[in-house]
């Protein structure tokens, strides 16, 4: 942690045919996931987590900063029809590059979710003190994943279900949380105001502090009913 950064290559096909990534890039350790995809690992020498296109192409998802991956040699069950054997397996078995920022200035940054603004706690949902709590505060493994839900919902329900700009917020949550012992990704925060969005599920801060009450959690806007 603090040492490691690993590239996410989500589309290894239109990586290597549009030639989207250097060749000096990849010269590094490198192993394929389970599901065919590519990591790439670096030293970092200043990278933060940042998701990078080229030609309108996502390629390259950095995780630097409180993220966490599969290693090589790991092992996952596959599924059925997969035909996989459920190994990270090393692919260029060479020493991990020393990556620097300005290896990437040929890429665009999507989002960079290192140095974007505080996340705006604004609205009627995720103004409420108890939603500000539960992002800010240290959780255990089992009070994250019933705030990520009412987190998702608060964004939905504040922003009439539209959870297109909802990605930053949901990975400040999962990085602030630390991903080590937190196995759901921003992807999870996010999953959950897309639910609310479509079920169009009410929610008022009593019906979350029930909910975290049920899970040892007690806020301060306890009693607060809107």
């Amino acid at each position: 942690r603090g040492d490691i950064v690993v590239g996410d290559v989500d589309d290894v096909k239109k990586a290597t045919e549009l030639k989207l990534i250097p060749d000096d890039l990849v010269d590094t350790l490198v192993a394929k996931t389970r599901d065919g995809k590519l990591h790439l690992y670096f030293i970092n020498d200043g990278v933060g987590n940042k998701d990078y296109s080229k030609n309108k192409v996502k390629i390259l998802e950095l995780r630097a900063v409180w993220r966490y991956v599969l290693a090589p040699g790991s092992w996952v069950p596959p599924t059925p029809e997969s035909g996989a054997d459920g190994f990270y397996k090393v692919v260029n078995a060479k020493p991990p590059k020393l990556l620097k920022p300005a290896m990437l200035l040929w890429l665009k940054p999507e989002r960079d979710y290192t140095t974007s603004s505080p996340v705006s706690f604004k609205g009627k949902m995720m103004g409420l003190p108890c939603i500000r709590v539960l992002f800010e505060s240290k959780l255990n493994h089992g009070r994250k994943v019933h705030a990520s839900k009412l987190l998702g919902i608060a964004w939905a329900k504040d922003h009439d279900g539209d959870t297109d700009d909802f990605e930053p917020v949901a990975r400040k949550f999962a990085d602030a949380q630390d991903h080590q012992d937190f196995p759901m990704r921003w992807a999870g925060v996010d999953a959950w105001a897309r639910s609310a969005a479509d079920n169009k599920l009410e929610w008022s801060c009593g019906e979350m502090v029930t909910l975290l009450r049920e899970n040892g959690i007690r806020l301060p806007c306890e009693g607060k009913i809107l």
